[in-house]
């Protein structure tokens, strides 16, 4: 931007000299060399905390499907990349064994009941012992609690999506296979579709104006010249830089990294959000409230970058 400036100021100094409207003096000489200081002073140093930019990626939260149950797979209901909706089947296990305890456990329960009212009879009569109760009702509530997660079990054998979005990796699962209950024994992996942030990253330096409720426009890879207009939901309070857990290593050095901080944008058009595959990138300028000049010279970038998209896959 600032070299189509200094060619504008050249092409005019030019043709005020030709027209002789000035005269061809040492100070215009080095003026294209003045006007460029002035520039990078009055404009582009500012221009990046007035109206930073910087790189955007759209995330999505993806959902590792582990079965709450260990089994085999009968059953593989959806197709790799298919669009479910929340509760729709994925796959089911063989569900025999887990029936196979609700229905003795059931048996169990009614046997305990039978047991339980025939102590309370003969407490009536005087027949009984109060302890020969208590146990038979402790007994009566054990069954109910086993059975109880005997029925958890089998409904589990049907594993069902948490959410809308897309399933994917479905192809590594086959009828037959044998899945368990792990968490790093993952089968499945959803990409929920209602939720897909996007995330800016900013440099430090350039972030002491940007405020929440400022509008952005975003410039997508996947959508050369094309601009989109969005909004500054988030300042998020950290990033992996600053992050300390729990451990017994003390404090070590740390290297000079300057890491960028990250801000959350919303697009105002909800459906194009709703579209964007995880993992799409672009550019972002924000324009915060201060040096509103300074914002045109921004849109101008910005509109560069997105019709330079067409031929720049980088």
């Amino acid at each position: 931007m600032i070299l189509v400036l200094l060619i504008v100021y050249l092409a005019f100094l030019a043709i005020a000299i030709k027209f002789k409207l000035i005269k061809p003096t040492l100070f215009w000489k080095i003026s294209p060399l003045l006007w460029v200081v002035f520039l990078l002073v009055a404009l582009f140093i500012p221009l990046q905390f007035w109206a930073p930019g910087g790189y955007i990626r759209v995330i999505a939260p993806t959902v590792q499907i582990v079965p709450n149950v260990s089994g085999q797979v009968i059953n593989v209901s959806v197709k790799p990349n298919q669009h479910v909706s929340k509760g729709d089947i994925l796959y089911q296990l063989d569900a025999r064994p887990f029936q196979s305890v609700v229905d003795r456990l059931q048996a169990d329960l009614t046997l305990a009941n039978i047991r339980f009212e025939q102590q309370e009879e003969l407490q009536q009569k005087n027949l009984g012992r109060k302890l020969d109760i208590d146990r038979t009702r402790a007994n009566v509530a054990s069954t109910q609690a086993q059975l109880d997660k005997a029925q958890y079990d089998l409904e589990q054998a049907t594993v069902r999506a948490p959410d809308s979005g897309i399933v994917t990796n479905v192809e590594a699962l086959q009828e037959g296979a044998r899945v368990v209950s792990a968490p790093f024994a993952q089968t499945l992996a959803f990409v929920e579709d209602n939720n897909r942030p996007i995330f800016a990253q900013i440099q430090q330096s350039y972030l002491r104006y940007v405020e929440i409720g400022q509008s952005a426009e975003i410039a997508f890879k996947m959508y050369p010249g094309q601009v989109f207009p969005a909004t500054v939901k988030a300042i998020l309070p950290g990033s992996s830089l600053g992050q300390f857990g729990p451990s017994g290593i003390l404090p070590t050095t740390l290297s000079e990294v300057h890491g960028p901080m990250f801000v959350r944008l919303y697009l105002t058009d909800t459906a194009m959000a709703a579209s964007l595959p995880a993992g799409a990138t672009g550019d972002v300028a924000i324009y915060t409230e201060k040096g509103s000049a300074s914002h045109v010279i921004r849109k101008v970038m910005i509109r560069t970058t997105a019709i330079t998209n067409y031929v720049n896959p980088f």
